[in-house]
């Protein structure tokens, strides 16, 4: 565990203007598309998530909006029970709807508190740790890499193969972020089209790089979703657009976005 202080207060802490916006754009595509226009639940996202818990017996997938994640990180253990998501609900309800924190706040602190690896804290540290760079410096493929590994950021050392490319699951959900990225607007076609699978390392996360040795095929492999990807991406790819039933959404919220489907070429 560690404490830090989340303001200027800190020598490390990074305003949510000096973060690259394709590193913001990327992060909200993976973790929680309707981000900005929910009220901190999904509950159809919520509802899938606990009947396959229910089914396997254990916390086999989140369910979490980026709200709940904030809460979760802030103000309460990591420690998986009935009580804590009970508590977690209650604090996300009162931020968000009685407005305690703008939403840019909320992700502002987000990005300045979860994990990017062992020890590896807030964005400041993983842009320094993985790419030597300021978090306003992050280029498209570095801000998608660290997209990814946010479900599984202590596993980012194996994410490679001998060519210095992303590998199996990893490589898919790289992708597949992409992708949805260019549908929704947010990056260029040709910039999904043109983009590559080696990520540059430059940081000290290089020395702690394992590269497989026998993955010589490259190709995309479909992640395990309980594993690997959000839940809150799966609903986005499953075909139907309209808000989840029941959730809190503002009434000036835009039209839902056509959802995606993973790319087949590697």
């Amino acid at each position: 565990m560690k404490t830090f202080m989340v303001g200027p207060s800190n020598p490390e802490f990074t305003p949510y203007n000096e973060v690259s916006d394709y590193l913001k754009a990327a992060i909200m595509t993976a973790e929680d598309p309707r981000f900005l226009t929910h009220r901190g639940f999904m509950e159809k996202a919520f509802v899938k998530s606990a009947i396959q818990n229910l089914k396997e017996r254990r916390f086999a997938r989140g369910g979490s909006t980026i709200s709940m994640q904030l809460v979760k990180n802030v103000f309460l253990t990591r420690k998986k029970t009935i009580v804590r998501k009970a508590e977690e609900a209650l604090i996300v309800w009162i931020i968000e709807n009685t407005r305690l924190a703008s939403k840019e706040r909320m992700f502002e602190v987000y990005l300045n508190i979860i994990e990017w690896g062992p020890k590896i804290y807030g964005i400041h540290e993983a842009a320094e740790f993985y790419f030597d760079k300021r978090p306003d410096n992050l280029t498209l493929t570095e801000s998608l890499y660290l997209a990814s590994i946010i479900p599984k950021p202590k596993y980012y050392r194996y994410s490679f193969n001998q060519y210095g490319e992303l590998r199996g699951s990893a490589r898919y959900f790289y992708r597949l972020i992409a992708g949805l990225m260019a549908r929704k607007g947010l990056i260029a076609q040709s910039d999904y089209e043109n983009l590559g699978y080696a990520i540059n390392i430059n940081g000290p996360a290089r020395k702690f790089i394992v590269r497989a040795t026998r993955d010589t095929v490259r190709t995309v492999v479909a992640a395990d979703s309980s594993q690997y990807e959000p839940l809150n991406l799966i609903d986005l790819l499953g075909g139907n657009t309209a808000p989840d039933a029941g959730v809190n959404t503002t009434q000036d919220a835009p039209p839902a976005q056509q959802p995606a489907t993973p790319p087949t070429k590697p």
